[in-house]
């Protein structure tokens, strides 16, 4: 029975077209069938590694009504800081 499916021709090395023809016996398969499955999981496997590493879409975020503002901590005088060692009755350390 003919089918319409393209077709090629492909050359394999003949350690690799023995390991094919072991796995298509093994699985009960054709030959061009166990190549047709071979090369479906491998792009597919492709396929899940690229949608691993591509981004997200980005999209527009709502604008909350306020934003809120972040900043750091002033710091600390050296004055006070040498208060309260004296209360504490520590030297100074610098």
């Amino acid at each position: 029975m003919t089918s319409k499916l393209k077709r090629i021709q492909v050359t394999f090395p003949n350690d690799l077209f023995a390991l094919i023809e072991e796995d298509s016996d093994r699985e009960c398969r054709s030959l061009s069938s166990q190549v047709v499955w071979i090369m479906d999981r491998y792009y597919s496997d492709r396929k899940r590694q690229a949608d691993l590493f591509t981004s997200p879409r980005l999209r527009v975020a709502s604008k909350p009504d306020q934003t809120p503002v972040y900043r750091m901590e002033e710091e600390p005088v050296v004055e006070a800081q040498e208060n309260i060692r004296r209360q504490l009755g520590q030297e100074k350390t610098r």
